[in-house]
């Protein structure tokens, strides 16, 4: 019988707990809907006012050159580029990466830096081909294009190097610019507003009903003076 009273004690001090809440609550009702909105509201309005960045991103795969000082020049360039660009360098790939105030903006400054590096690329290419036309020309005509290539690879060690590079410029000023915003839309911040919001409207119900309680005790109304005491001397 003891235990059997227990249960139904503790069911009912459940229940109570539970109604209380759900008083409180509909009873906040007005709070608990007015501050979400008010919260949606307001990061709209801060959305439209605060301007979004966006990050334009491009990634260029390097050509596999033995000698890696034939890419100095497209490196130097990437790194003297348009103000402001972002330039990660690793064996085989070129990233980079620059933020503005618009997509537009982003995607024409790393097009800008993209273009000078195949220019320094192109006039890499060009002086070679100028040295090597030179000195071709310099050497007797031995009529045959075998003979004359190698010569070409013989006095040019590097001459796949040079191709690679020449290919390079082509790929290059083709690869692709992504641009994208620095933070999400306006729906996911007012979506986490509300539900922040929400639940500081729960809270700031509960602790007001739990003031006016405490309020209708002894102890609680000396808690609640010494409270006041306390911030009245701040």
């Amino acid at each position: 019988m003891v235990a059997g009273a227990t249960m139904r004690t503790e069911a009912f001090h459940a229940e109570v707990g539970f109604l209380d809440v759900a008083v409180v609550l509909a009873e906040s009702w007005k709070l608990i809907v007015a501050l979400p909105l008010a919260a949606v509201s307001l990061t709209y309005l801060l959305c439209s006012i605060i301007p979004t960045g966006y990050t334009a991103t491009m990634e260029i795969s390097l050509p596999a050159v033995e000698d890696q000082s034939v890419l100095t020049p497209v490196l130097r360039a990437a790194f003297a580029s348009s103000e402001g660009v972002s330039v990660k360098f690793d064996d085989a790939f070129l990233t980079l990466s620059v933020s503005k105030s618009g997509p537009d903006t982003a995607r024409a400054a790393l097009a800008a830096a993209r273009s000078s590096m195949v220019e320094a690329a192109n006039t890499v290419v060009d002086e070679q081909d100028a040295r090597r036309a030179d000195l071709l020309a310099r050497l007797p005509n031995p009529g045959d294009g075998l003979v004359l290539a190698f010569l070409r690879d013989q006095l040019f060690p590097g001459a796949q190097d040079h191709i690679k590079l020449e290919q390079w410029t082509t790929f290059a000023g083709t690869a692709s610019i992504e641009v994208q915003p620095n933070r999400p839309g306006a729906p996911v911040f007012a979506a986490v507003a509300a539900i922040v919001a929400g639940m500081a409207a729960i809270f700031i119900a509960l602790m007001r009903d739990g003031w006016r309680r405490a309020a209708n005790t002894p102890s609680g109304s000396r808690k609640i003076a010494r409270i006041r005491a306390a911030f009245g001397r701040i």
